[in-house]
């Protein structure tokens, strides 16, 4: 899939130019290159309706490297913000949901901290019981659960 390129001048558009400048184009990684799963993880945050900041974020997130990602384009600075890197992380794994059922669990620990539109992604992306559990996953935090 070709995403579109950001509106010129903007703070994506010079996020994907030091992308391109770090390298991230000639990064394999599943799905493509480095520079294409970022975009694809800006594009799954835009459709949430995330505000630009966290769609900016999730461009961005393997600046640093990842667990799964350890090449680092950048050096490593002081995180914060649980909630967004919950969300981007969200949008980054959906894409990488041929993984299998651990993600429905990751997320499901973390779902109090998704948005709603990201959290029923992932439930519909990774619906299906979790091990041991015969009747699903449970429903996000705050929500009771029906019976």
């Amino acid at each position: 899939m070709t995403l579109p390129p950001p509106p010129a001048d903007t703070p994506a558009a010079h996020a994907l130019a030091l992308l391109g400048e770090r390298g991230a184009g000639r990064l394999p990684h599943p799905g493509g290159d480095l520079a294409t799963h970022l975009r694809r993880v800006h594009s799954q945050l835009a459709t949430w309706g995330a505000r630009p900041a966290l769609r900016l974020a999730g461009l961005c997130h393997a600046f640093y490297g990842t667990d799964g990602f350890p090449t680092a384009l950048l050096p490593l600075p002081s995180l914060a913000a649980r909630r967004d890197f919950a969300e981007i992380s969200a949008a980054n794994e959906l894409g990488l949901a041929a993984h299998g059922p651990d993600l429905l669990a990751l997320f499901t620990r973390v779902s109090s901290l998704l948005s709603p539109a990201a959290w029923a992604d992932c439930q519909a992306v990774l619906a299906g019981p979790l091990p041991g559990s015969p009747e699903g996953p449970p429903p996000p935090c705050g929500v009771p659960s029906a019976g």
